[in-house]
């Protein structure tokens, strides 16, 4: 069966590496394997095990829901449903990649055993930088979440080192519900939802952990009582 081009468009705000092109692209534009000397504009596919997060933490809900409706996808749709989620990836010391989105959708998809693999495009190649000057850059681009589950800073070596590292941060499942049910408007800006995690988490009488619905009826409060408010890097 012939899967039908997928448009991925180049929408940005204050994010120059999530451009991932704005042509047609079938499986076969992603032949290519995975190599430390891709430049940037290439497209590969790399085992999923392979990938290296650049944040610590996900929200599991998310990722179980999106997980059950990879499960349910027929083969074709699968195909489609990836293309639709391609890797953003930049090329760091010793030929390592790095995912600066897609986390959740890549956990899901690894956890769920329908696919090895991810397709990829590199958005940078810094592998000629010094681990310290890397992750200055990627820290400039905003291309790394240096937080806990808490909050809390954490240093690039405290990042996992594989997606299956990833754990659990229930204040970002609260907010993909509220993007989901409309309270919060999605925008193309790096780990923006994390933003709002740590805004609700800090401003929120609530504990997702022991009551998940409760914590999104007190933060979709919170919002519809603070109106305006806005998250996002420090410029």
């Amino acid at each position: 069966m012939r899967i039908r081009p997928v448009l991925v468009l180049s929408i940005i705000v204050g994010l120059p590496g999530l451009l991932i092109g704005a042509a047609p692209l079938q499986p076969s534009d992603y032949k290519a394997d995975y190599s430390a000397e891709l430049t940037v504009g290439a497209t590969c596919t790399i085992p999923l095990t392979q990938i290296h997060p650049t944040q610590a933490v996900v929200g599991m809900q998310e990722v179980e829901h999106k997980e059950a409706k990879i499960k349910k996808l027929a083969r074709p749709d699968l195909t489609v449903y990836m293309l639709d989620h391609v890797v953003p990836i930049v090329i760091g010391p010793e030929g390592i990649p790095y995912m600066t989105d897609r986390h959740h959708t890549n956990t899901a998809l690894l956890k769920s055993g329908r696919s090895p693999f991810a397709y990829c495009k590199i958005i940078a190649n810094w592998s000629d930088k010094k681990p310290a000057a890397f992750w200055e850059e990627m820290e400039a681009h905003h291309y790394v979440w240096l937080m806990d589950a808490q909050g809390e800073p954490i240093t690039p070596d405290q990042l996992p080192t594989s997606i299956s590292g990833l754990t659990d941060d229930p204040w970002r499942a609260v907010v993909w519900k509220l993007e989901h049910d409309g309270v919060i408007s999605k925008k193309p800006i790096y780990y923006y939802e994390f933003y709002w995690a740590n805004l609700l988490e800090k401003k929120v009488d609530a504990d997702p952990s022991a009551d998940f619905k409760g914590a999104i009826a007190a933060s979709r409060e919170y919002i519809e009582n603070h109106p305006g408010l806005t998250v996002g890097p420090a410029q």
